[in-house]
């Protein structure tokens, strides 16, 4: 590890511990440390302002007197890995104020090194989330020894740099170097716009007329260069360093690198403004918008989903899918949610859903697999289509076409279709069928003598009485004008014939007197 360089005579000594004091006991941040045993064994005036207790108070008193009683061991296992020599990343922590109230607090935990290397404690930066105005400064009480100092500085993971007044760096830490590229030799002595980005030169003039005033800079967020030129976000707190009688004599600053943060921090805005506009979509659209587990268990549901299916996003959130199932498709659920755990789409399936009073709701649905950052499948997401009126529109279209507007039996054209099939069929040798062809014996004097109002009665009860005559897998056809004909599938014989033919006779007799001849 590269040790910091320190001064040799007694009057370089104590001036380096002055320096370092004024820049640990000025800073707007909480800079504590404590002993391996977690006695803590300095405090500054951020510190008190913070925490609420004066040195006098704490110094020597456990640093788990700082924290809620149920964060303890957490802080525990930190604390042991950094005495370990593990690196501890910036962290969010809950802490306790003399009064017994809690609050939010950033930490920076790094160990306290002697010249040889070894672990001798730790020190902690706390920041605390909430502005920290009306804090009582006091005076100074810390009496360490320079290398101490140097040691809790120089062992941060933030930035820790003094500069004159005049904008000069006088000292530079390792995490400096870590952050802006530049070893202490290249900074030390160098105006402090060598890491400013030119747009940024201005900054530079503000933050030393207010050091000047007195005047504290606290977690200012800016841009700074790094050596290899890439631009970098900081977080920034500045301090006025004051001599022994009290007069400004430079500026400390602890600099923490929020690049990453930054990126966070604009990563959740742009989700949380996709989120409201993707919200948005789905809540307007005409389609209902559905999300489930792999149990089929819905976890999301939108307004179109309700007028479409009838249930409120309460009544469903929760349910099981199947509830909106008709009991013949409650396979289909299987069926789905086995492709999509596979990873694999069903794309414009149509089927048949149930509406919250019972009626049926014809759906064209397209369901995807939901899948997390790991690109595993953890559920499915539906777009239903209600597109009942245009099946019952396409089936009305059918039944125009195939069917006879005035008796409903099937047309010619729709008879000759089931015609092809069971000649077809016939081709293979094992299935036979027969044709019958009726008409109806001096139909066109009933038209004449009675008008074709009644001629059309005629042929629908004609109809009625051929529909009662033959068997559900049967065809029964109005050609046109007075023609009937049928399809009779597995009846071959004669016999079998003439039994039709023989109620057929019957029922039309009965009612109309040889009006039927065959």
């Amino acid at each position: 590890m590269r040790k910091t360089p320190y001064a040799n005579t007694t009057a370089e000594n104590t001036s380096m511990k002055n320096h370092y004091a004024a820049m640990v006991n000025d800073s707007d941040d909480a800079i504590i440390s404590h002993d391996l045993r977690g006695l803590i064994t300095s405090w500054n005036n951020a510190a008190v302002g913070i925490f609420g207790y004066e040195a006098e108070e704490i110094l020597g008193q456990s640093v788990y007197s700082l924290i809620p009683p149920e964060n303890i061991a957490e802080e525990a296992c930190k604390l042991n890995d950094v005495a370990s020599g593990v690196k501890v990343d910036h962290y969010n922590a809950i802490r306790k104020h003399k009064n017994g109230e809690v609050f939010d607090v950033s930490l920076t935990i790094s160990p306290i090194m002697d010249r040889d290397g070894h672990i001798i404690g730790l020190s902690k930066i706390v920041k605390k989330h909430m502005d920290t105005d009306g804090a009582q400064w006091l005076n100074r009480n810390l009496m360490l020894n320079t290398d101490y100092f140097a040691a809790i500085i120089e062992s941060s993971d933030d930035a820790i740099i003094s500069k004159s007044l005049d904008g000069i760096v006088i000292t530079w830490n390792n995490a400096a170097e870590k952050i802006f590229g530049f070893t202490s030799a290249e900074m030390v002595g160098q105006p402090m716009t060598k890491v400013f980005p030119e747009n940024l030169y201005h900054e530079e003039e503000m933050i030393l007329a207010k050091i000047s005033n007195g005047e504290r800079i606290k977690h200012f967020r800016t841009k700074r260069i790094r050596k290899d030129k890439r631009v970098i976000d900081v977080s920034v707190t500045i301090s006025p360093i004051k001599d022994e009688h009290g007069k400004i004599v430079g500026a400390s600053k602890i600099a923490r690198d929020i690049t990453e943060l930054i990126q966070r921090e604009k990563l959740a805005t742009e989700l949380a403004v996709k989120s409201s506009h993707y919200s948005a979509i789905i809540e307007s659209s005409e389609d209902a918008i559905i999300s489930k587990t792999l149990e089929g268990i819905v976890t999301s549901w939108n307004s179109a989903a309700q007028k479409i299916f009838g249930y409120s996003a309460n009544e469903m959130i929760d349910e099981p899918m199947i509830k909106i199932f008709p009991e013949d498709r409650l396979h289909e659920e299987d069926e789905i949610l086995t492709k999509i755990g596979r990873g694999e789409k069903v794309s414009h399936f149509q089927t048949v859903r149930l509406h919250k009073d019972g009626h049926e709701v014809h759906v064209s649905v397209t369901i995807s697999p939901v899948v997390d950052v790991y690109g595993n499948v953890i559920g499915a997401s539906k777009i239903a289509r209600d597109i009942t009126d245009k099946v019952m529109a396409d089936r009305r279209l059918w039944q125009l076409a195939n069917h006879d507007n005035l008796t409903n039996l099937p047309n010619r054209r729709l008879f000759m279709k089931r015609l092809e099939v069971e000649l077809a069929r016939s081709r293979g040798g094992s299935d036979k069928f027969s044709v019958l062809y009726m008409d109806l014996n001096d139909f066109k004097q009933i038209n004449d003598k009675y008008g074709h109002a009644i001629g059309d009665q005629l042929l629908i009860q004609v109809s009625n009485r051929l529909k009662e005559c033959f068997r559900q897998s049967d065809t029964v056809a109005r050609l046109g004008g007075d023609e009937f004909a049928a399809i009779l599938p597995g009846l071959a014989t004669h016999g079998d014939i003439e039994k039709v033919i023989n109620k057929i006779n019957i029922s039309l007799s009965s009612t109309f007197n040889r009006l039927f001849a065959i």
